[in-house]
Parts: structure tokens; sequence; C-alpha cells
């Protein structure tokens, strides 16, 4: 899998408000858009962080301003919109870095630029960005967070093409997994999927075939056969069958993430069109070179606009958070 797929699989999370401040109506409804997040509902996230962040809704406090700028940008990320995700993660990284109680929701928007810069090729600035947010994390005893980025940092070392790198982050995520006395489910997911991608850049497909397909199981008993993360599941496995050379259950793996992903709001992704520029590969594999030809020709189409769409010159200072 070229580097660019590789930095397309970078999950992204945000964290949920503390308990602590639950009861105020701004942070329940806080708690909320970062549940439709976490749900795949980005319209719906959206749509509620905008209202926080509006110019005639009462001014929110540095604090709740951060996590709602961190919410928005992983909607809009998710939704394809990533010159204006950037823009809302930067604004949440100004607010919280300022804030020592919020050391791990800035690490949480650390971490998820460094998943957008990724996506957009900036390989050395996303690890620089998973290697503060992982510091974050560990300075605050924040055990799972440091093993999502660490999870993090296989992908992009393996982007990187890094091997050896990779196996260092992956240990690293494993020993904070082990710290974890009850590991969130996705957590467990996300060091999954990363290790799955380390077994297919290993050369062990099996092994990473296997990975994926439990990681696939774990999904859709926790969250449902619709899940948003599932359609990135289920492009590594249709990914991983074309290389076993099993067309038929690849274009049948495609075709599902395509639909998993259009059911989320995802048509306008990166992802979607990677996934139909593979599903097309499929179909011409299965004689199908008509239907292969159309859908190719669309989904380059896309990722083109999407590339006129970056800001020019459009780069991420890492300066100021190491």
């Amino acid at each position: 899998m070229n580097s660019h797929l590789l930095a397309t699989l970078l999950l992204v999370v945000v964290g949920t408000v503390s308990e602590s401040r639950a009861q105020d109506s701004t942070l329940k409804r806080l708690e909320r858009a970062a549940a439709l997040n976490n749900a795949g509902q980005f319209r719906g996230a959206l749509e509620l962080a905008d209202s926080l962040l509006g110019a005639n809704t009462p001014k929110l406090d540095d604090a709740s301003a951060g996590l709602a700028w961190n919410i928005r940008g992983l909607a809009l990320d998710n939704l394809g919109k990533s010159d204006e995700a950037r823009r809302s993660y930067e604004s949440a990284i100004r607010l919280l870095r300022a804030i020592p109680d919020e050391t791990v929701q800035y690490a949480t928007a650390l971490d998820n630029l460094g998943a957008l810069v990724a996506n957009n090729g900036q390989l050395k600035e996303s690890k620089t960005l998973r290697i503060r947010a992982m510091q974050l994390y560990d300075s605050v005893g924040d055990h799972a967070g440091a093993a999502r980025a660490a999870s993090s940092l296989v992908v992009v070392s393996l982007a990187m093409g890094n091997r050896k790198e990779a196996h260092h982050y992956m240990a690293d995520a494993s020993r904070e997994e082990a710290l974890v006395a009850t590991p969130d489910k996705r957590d467990l997911a996300w060091t999954l999927g990363s290790e799955c991608l380390l077994e297919e850049a290993d050369g062990h497909f099996q092994a990473a075939l296997d990975g994926v397909n439990r990681l696939i199981a774990m999904f859709t008993q926790q969250y449902g056969a619709k899940y948003y993360l599932l359609g990135s599941a289920y492009f590594v496995r249709g990914h991983l069958y074309q290389i076993l050379a099993d067309n038929s259950r690849a274009a049948d793996d495609l075709q599902r993430s395509l639909m998993i992903l259009s059911d989320n709001d995802e048509q306008n992704s990166k992802l979607y069109y990677l996934t139909q520029i593979m599903y097309a590969k499929a179909l011409r594999n299965l004689g199908r070179t008509n239907d292969a030809s159309q859908l190719e020709s669309g989904a380059r189409a896309g990722l083109e606009h999407l590339r006129e769409q970056r800001c020019a010159g459009c780069t991420v200072s890492v300066e100021g958070i190491r």
C-alpha cells in the first residue's frame, strides 16, 4: 500500500468532556457533539459545534471554545473539508495549549491535526504533532491516549517507509494499552488497526487479514453494521483480498466500504475516492472494464477537485508545539 493510502487510514478521535464539568448545559452540548462525531454523525456534530461558536450566541470560555473548535474540525475533516478543518484544529490548539487543565484536549487536537496533515502528504509534520501528543498524554498519565498516539505513529512511520520505527511505536502502543485497567473497545480497535497495517507491510498478508476480520467483528458487534469506521476497515480488507488475488471478495468489500462512507456523508472524502479507484481495479480484474473506467475517471476528478480546494501555500508550523 503506498504512503498516501496509508496516511488516509489514520483514524481520528475527539476526547469527551470531563465528567466533573458535565452539569453545565454548554458542556452537555459539547458532550453531545463529541458523541455525534464518535458515532459518525458528522453533519449533526458540525451543526451543534457551529451553534456554540456562532456570533449570536453567548461567548464561550476558552476551554469550552477550544473543545468546540476541535469537535468542529473533526466533523469537517470527515466531511472532506480539510482546509476548514485545519483552521478549526489550529483555533482549538491556540486556546487549549494555554490551559493546564486541558492537557488531554490539547493533545487530542494535536493528534487530530496530525491525522489531517498526514492525509495531505505532510508526514514529517504529522509525526512531530503525534510525538508531541503522545508526550502530553504521558505527562498526565493518560495511557489510553498515549496508546492511540503511538498507534498513529505506527501508520505514519509505515507511510514514511520506516518499518523498524513502526515496530518501535507498535511496542509503545502495546505497552501503554496494557496499563489501561479497562480499555475502551475503540482504543483496542485503534491498536489492532495499526497492527494489521504493520503485518501487511511485513508481508504477512494472512495475519493482516485475520486481524482486520477481528477489527470488523469488533466494530460491528459494538456499534452496528453501518458504523463509519467500518468504511476504512472494509477498504483495508478489500485491498488485502486484491493482494491475495481474490477479486470477487475484494469487489464486495470495496463496494460495502463505499456504501458505509456514503451513508455517513463521506462521499467527498479522499478515502471515498481512493476506494472508488481500488474498486475500479477489482471490477477491471473481473472483466467489467466499462464500469471500471467510468468509476475511476469520476474518482480521479474528485481527487483533483479536493487538491484544488486546498488553500495555496497552506503549511503547518510545528515550532510552537514542541
